[in-house]
C-alpha cells in the first residue's frame, strides 16, 4: 500500500471488529520470541481500516469478566511469549472507575499461551490454569506499582507464578 495507508488510528469511539489473530514468531540467539496480534477492520467515520493491533491493547466488551455487582471487573490478555515465558496482561477496572493493569508471567505450554480459566471476587482476580494451581491477584490501585527491576514493563508488576 501506498505509505500514507501502511498505519491507521483505531479511536476508542469507533467501532473495532476483531476478524482473527496471529501469533508473529522470531528466534534470535536460540530464543523464541512471538507477540500476539489481532487482525481487525477499525471504523474511522464512514471509512473502514483493515490492520492488525498488538492483542494487549484490545479489551473486548463482551470479554469482560465480572464480579457479582458489575465492579470490579476484568480481562486476561495475551501478550507475548519470550524463551519459555508467556506474558499476560490483567486489566482491571476496580470501583474507582479507572483502569489498572499488571503484567503476568507463566511458563508456556508446549511453546504456546496456555488456557486460564479468570474469575473475580470483591478484591481478587483467580487465574486458573488447566491442571495446575490457581494464581490469586489481589485487586487494588497499587497493582499498577513499577517493578524496580530493570525488564520490568513499565506501568506494572511483573508477577510470576
Amino acid at each position: 500500500p501506498r505509505a500514507a495507508d501502511r498505519h491507521g488510528l483505531a479511536h476508542r469511539s469507533g467501532g473495532l471488529f476483531i476478524l482473527g489473530r496471529v501469533d508473529r514468531c522470531s528466534e534470535s540467539e536460540g530464543r523464541r520470541r512471538c507477540l500476539r496480534w489481532l487482525q481487525i477492520v477499525a471504523r474511522d467515520g464512514d471509512r473502514f481500516v483493515p490492520g492488525y493491533l498488538p492483542a494487549f491493547q484490545v479489551a473486548a466488551v463482551d470479554d469482560w469478566v465480572r464480579a457479582e455487582g458489575g465492579l470490579p471487573r476484568a480481562q486476561l490478555l495475551s501478550s507475548s511469549i519470550e524463551g519459555e515465558l508467556a506474558r499476560y496482561l490483567l486489566v482491571v477496572r476496580l470501583a474507582d472507575n479507572q483502569l489498572h493493569q499488571v503484567v503476568i508471567e507463566r511458563p508456556c505450554e508446549e511453546g504456546h499461551f496456555e488456557s486460564i480459566e479468570l474469575r473475580v471476587r470483591a478484591n481478587e482476580a483467580e487465574l486458573r490454569p488447566r491442571g495446575k494451581t490457581p494464581l490469586h491477584i489481589e485487586l487494588s490501585p497499587s497493582m499498577d506499582a513499577r517493578d524496580a527491576s530493570a525488564d520490568a514493563p513499565p506501568a506494572s508488576d511483573t508477577r510470576k507464578p
